[in-house]
C-alpha cells in the first residue's frame, strides 16, 4: 500500500514538471527570435555592436522586438535610439511570418493522453549597414518542433496574437470509439468470469 502511494505521488509530481515545461506558443516563438540574434551576432564578427534598430513586423507581431532588443543586449550589443543615432550603423530586421502547425494527433497509449506534434517556425530577413552602405544581407529560418497535450492547445494560444494559433485538428474517430469498446468488454468479461465461478 505505501509503495503504490509513493508510486502515485511521484507520478503526480512528474505530471506537473511535465506540464510547468510545455512553453507557450509565443514563448517559443520568442526563443527562435533569440536564434536570430544569435545568428546576427555572428554576422557582426568584430564591427561595432552600437547601432539603431530598425524592426520591421506586422502590427500584431510588434510585440516581439522587446525580445530581440533583450536578446540583442545579452549578445553585447548596445541600442541606440533614433534621436541620436544618424551616425552609427543600423540593423534592419524584419519578421516575414510566424506559423504555428499541429499535426500527428495521436494517443500516448490506449488510456494514455491525446497528444500532438506542434511546429513553431519563424521566417524574415536583416541587413547591417554601417551607416554608409550594407555590408551584410541575409535571410533566417527557425523552427522548433515537439510535442503537447491535445486538451492545452488554447492554453498554449494567445487569443489576442492571431501568429500565436493554428488549426487545431479534429480527434482521431478510432481512438475516441475504442476506449469505450475496451471498458465495456472487460466489464462484460468481468461479469460472465464473475458468475462463472460462483456457480462452480
Amino acid at each position: 500500500m505505501k509503495s503504490r502511494a509513493t508510486f502515485l505521488f511521484i507520478y503526480f509530481i512528474l505530471s506537473i514538471l511535465t506540464n510547468a515545461q510545455t512553453l507557450s506558443n509565443l514563448s517559443v516563438v520568442n526563443k527562435l527570435v533569440g536564434l536570430s540574434a544569435a545568428r546576427i551576432d555572428s554576422s557582426f564578427g568584430n564591427a561595432d555592436k552600437k547601432i539603431k534598430l530598425i524592426f520591421v513586423a506586422v502590427p500584431s507581431m510588434q510585440i516581439l522586438k522587446s525580445g530581440l532588443i533583450n536578446n540583442l543586449i545579452n549578445h553585447g550589443f548596445n541600442i541606440e535610439t533614433a534621436e541620436n543615432s544618424s551616425n552609427i550603423g543600423s540593423l534592419s530586421y524584419t519578421i516575414e511570418s510566424v506559423s504555428v502547425v499541429y499535426s500527428d494527433v495521436r494517443k500516448t497509449g490506449f488510456f494514455g493522453d491525446l497528444v500532438v506534434d506542434r511546429t513553431v517556425s519563424l521566417n524574415g530577413e536583416y541587413s547591417i549597414s554601417d551607416g554608409r552602405k550594407i555590408t551584410k544581407s541575409d535571410k533566417f529560418h527557425f523552427a522548433e518542433k515537439d510535442t503537447v497535450k491535445y486538451d492545452s492547445i488554447q492554453q498554449l494560444e494567445n487569443a489576442e496574437l492571431t501568429f500565436t494559433k493554428g488549426k487545431i485538428p479534429e480527434e482521431p474517430l478510432f481512438s475516441n470509439l475504442l476506449e469505450p469498446i475496451i471498458v465495456a468488454g472487460t466489464l462484460i468479461i468481468t461479469v460472465i468470469l464473475f458468475f462463472t465461478v460462483r456457480s462452480r
